[in-house]
């Protein structure tokens, strides 16, 4: 491969504070560097104030990697045996060595279940979007994740317990990298499951007005993931550019046919169904 990433002299999953910050808060990283994995690795100077990292301070951040990925692991594995709030004091121990460090990612999602195990869904959300920033971080806005959208759902699911507006944000960004990746709703079930939820917090916002909507999380699902193309027709249902325009009587528009069907049977007819897949003409 010869994208970017790849051809480039660091690993850009791997990055370390830099050598000053306790001292000066500098905010720079240390890419790591390692051509090969024969090779020793080294750190290369901040990104920010340019302070090249000594051998001490590489073995110390190495040996905290290291260890981090055990405790990761060992978390990970009890897990399918135990109750999540078993592992809080470890979980929430976990802290990576910079915050769009590949660990990072895992450290969130841990976070993220577990403050949702325990209801406190602000914090769970944090870490959902925090998780989202770190895979956006290193991969960038135009690479299209399943992964990240699943985060992304998980960050809905925390949200729609504290603010809806921000959950149907969070789903529909969802629901749009989904269809893209794995298909229409109808014929997929990760999909479908994603833009069920979508409908259902649609179909709350038009049908009730007693719904959670906390300011302090406002802007939260505004993540660089899969940002719909400026239109100033987007579709009610995913928020992507209209196909089919809007009537001078109805103001409701839509970039398919399925969507149509799906946002009108919910917020009109309180149905959250997904069509079972047919061939649409």
């Amino acid at each position: 491969c010869e994208c970017d990433r790849c051809a480039a002299n660091h690993d850009d999953t791997r990055r370390f504070k830099c050598i000053t910050h306790a001292d000066s808060k500098c905010t720079g990283f240390h890419f790591l560097y390692q051509p090969t994995y024969s090779s020793k690795p080294s750190l290369l100077e901040c990104s920010c104030c340019g302070a090249k990292a000594d051998q001490d301070y590489t073995y110390k951040v190495m040996k905290e990697e290291i260890a981090l990925v055990g405790e990761i692991n060992e978390v990970d594995e009890a897990l399918d045996t135990s109750s999540i709030i078993e592992f809080q004091d470890r979980i929430e121990g976990l802290e990576p060595p910079h915050e769009y460090h590949s660990l990072a990612d895992k450290c969130y999602q841990l976070k993220g279940e577990l403050y949702s195990f325990l209801g406190d869904y602000r914090r769970a959300a944090e870490a959902y979007a925090k998780c989202i920033d770190c895979r956006i971080a290193i991969l960038g806005n135009d690479y299209y994740s399943q992964a990240t959208a699943f985060a992304c759902e998980r960050l809905g699911d925390a949200l729609n317990h504290i603010d809806v507006d921000e959950a149907e944000v969070a789903y529909k960004r969802t629901v749009r990298v989904l269809e893209l990746m794995r298909g229409a709703a109808h014929s997929d079930p990760y999909v479908k499951c994603a833009m069920k939820k979508l409908l259902t917090v649609q179909n709350r916002r038009i049908h009730s007005s007693n719904y959670p909507k906390e300011s302090c999380v406002k802007g939260m699902a505004d993540t660089g993931i899969a940002r719909p193309p400026a239109t100033d027709f987007p579709c009610r249902l995913c928020g992507n550019p209209s196909m089919i325009p809007s009537s001078s009587r109805d103001a409701l528009s839509y970039c398919c046919e399925f969507h149509k069907r799906m946002h009108r049977a919910a917020v009109r007819g309180g149905c959250v169904c997904i069509e079972e897949e047919k061939t649409w003409d």
